[in-house]
C-alpha cells in the first residue's frame, strides 16, 4: 500500500514541475515578445508561438494578455529584489556599490524589456504593481543606508528620502543608456558612487 502511496506521490510531483516549466517556458516567451512588440501590439498568438505551445495552452496559465503581462513583470521584480535582498548581508559600503552595480547591469542586460516599458509606462493595469516594486526597492535601501548610520559609515540623514533621491538617480542613469547620452553604464558606476558617497562640494 505504502509503495502505491509513493508512486502516486512521485507522479503528482512530477507533473507539478512539468507544469512549472511550461509556465516558465511560457514566460520567458512573453519577454521576447512583449519586448520586440510591446504591450498593446503583442498577441498571445505570437507568445504560444515562441513558446512553442498552443495557445489554449497559455490559457491554462493565465486568463489574457493583461495578467500574463504582469505575471512577467512580477516573475522579474522578484528575481530583481531577491538580488537586491541579498546586498543586505554586506557592508553598507559594498551593498550601495553593489546596487550601482546591479542597476548598471539591469540596463544592459535587458534593454529592450525597459525601452518597450518606457514606452507603455502609463498602460493604468501596470501602475499598482509598478508602484509596489518602486516601494520595496526605496525600503531595502533605506534600510542599508540605516545601517550604515549605525555602524558609522554614513552621515545622520532621512534615509527615506535618501533611498528616494538614489533610487531616482539610478533610473535616470538607466534612462541615459536607453536614449544613448551614456554608452557604457558600468564606466559610471563608480562616478555614481562617489557622488553618493561624497557629493560635489569642497570640504
Amino acid at each position: 500500500m505504502r509503495k502505491g502511496i509513493v508512486a502516486i506521490t512521485k507522479r503528482k510531483s512530477t507533473k507539478r514541475r512539468t507544469g512549472d516549466e511550461s509556465r516558465q517556458s511560457i514566460l520567458d516567451a512573453a519577454s521576447e515578445v512583449f519586448a520586440e512588440c510591446g504591450f498593446e501590439k503583442a498577441t498571445v498568438r505570437q507568445v504560444a508561438a515562441r513558446a512553442g505551445i498552443s495557445i489554449g495552452g497559455i490559457y491554462l496559465y493565465f486568463r489574457n494578455k493583461e495578467e500574463l503581462y504582469t505575471s512577467l513583470m512580477r516573475s522579474q521584480m522578484e528575481e530583481f529584489l531577491g538580488r537586491v535582498e541579498l546586498l543586505r548581508k554586506d557592508t553598507p559600503l559594498t551593498a550601495l556599490r553593489k546596487l550601482i552595480d546591479l542597476y548598471m547591469e539591469i540596463a544592459v542586460t535587458r534593454t529592450r524589456m525597459l525601452s518597450a516599458g518606457i514606452k507603455e509606462y502609463d498602460l493604468e493595469f501596470k501602475r499598482p504593481v509598478r508602484e509596489a516594486f518602486f516601494r520595496k526597492q526605496q525600503d531595502i535601501i533605506s534600510d542599508i543606508l540605516e545601517q550604515g548610520i549605525r555602524d558609522g559609515s554614513f552621515r545622520p540623514m532621512d534615509c527615506g528620502t535618501t533611498a528616494l533621491m538614489i533610487l531616482v538617480a539610478l533610473r535616470g542613469a538607466i534612462l541615459g543608456y536607453l536614449t544613448g547620452d551614456i554608452r557604457r553604464p558600468k564606466n559610471y558606476g563608480g562616478s555614481l558612487y562617489d557622488l553618493f558617497l561624497k557629493g560635489i562640494r569642497s570640504k
